[in-house]
Order: C-alpha cells, then structure tokens, then sequence
C-alpha cells in the first residue's frame, strides 16, 4: 500500500472552521461569470495586459489573486473605470473614459 495516501486528522471544530472559511471566501468571490483574468480585463478595457496589471499594482485598480494570479471582478472595473472619469472631469466625459497604456506602449 505504498500508494495510499496519507490520512489526515481533523477535530469536529477544525474541520467546521475549514469549512465556514471556504464558504465566505465563495461567498466573497461571487458567480464565477464576474470573474476575468488579466488578459480578459485588458480586452474590456482595451489596453495590454501588463497595463492592467500596472494599474492594478500602482493605480487602485480592484483586484483579487488567486495564488499569483490576478483575477478582476467586471463590475469592479466598470465602477472603478467610472470613478476616474469623473475625477478627470468633463475632458474625460467629452472623450470617453478609456485607460491610456503605461509609456506610451502600443496595443
């Protein structure tokens, strides 16, 4: 039985601790359909993707990590997106509220 795997003890109010986290971490993260990777958030937002991850490291973008991955809620961006419209003031509004790419950098 070399191949069995290791059994794991647990007391009753270990594993109903383990398990309310696991519930409000789900409950945190919302529907699965809200959720976008990098790449999907830099398409919406219509820049690079290393600019969405700039602006979420320097600029507040929301974001969440799953491991080392960032991971962007849509209605998070749109919100976050719409704030910064408005404190661009109506320059912004005349132009519509896009993300310029960090340096200059092409799309």
């Amino acid at each position: 039985m070399a191949d069995a795997a290791p059994w794991v003890v647990l007391r009753r109010d270990e594993l109903e601790e383990m398990l309310e986290r696991a519930v409000r971490r789900g409950r945190e993260l919302g529907p699965a359909d809200e959720w976008l990777t990098a790449d999907q958030a830099a398409e919406l937002l219509g820049v690079k993707r290393e600019t969405v991850v700039t602006y979420a490291r320097r600029d507040g973008l929301p974001c969440s990590y799953a491991g080392k991955v960032p991971m962007f809620r849509r209605d998070r961006l749109h919100a976050w997106l719409e704030a910064r419209s408005e404190e661009r003031g109506s320059r912004s509004a005349r132009h519509g509220a896009t993300l310029r790419g960090i340096r200059g950098g092409k799309k």
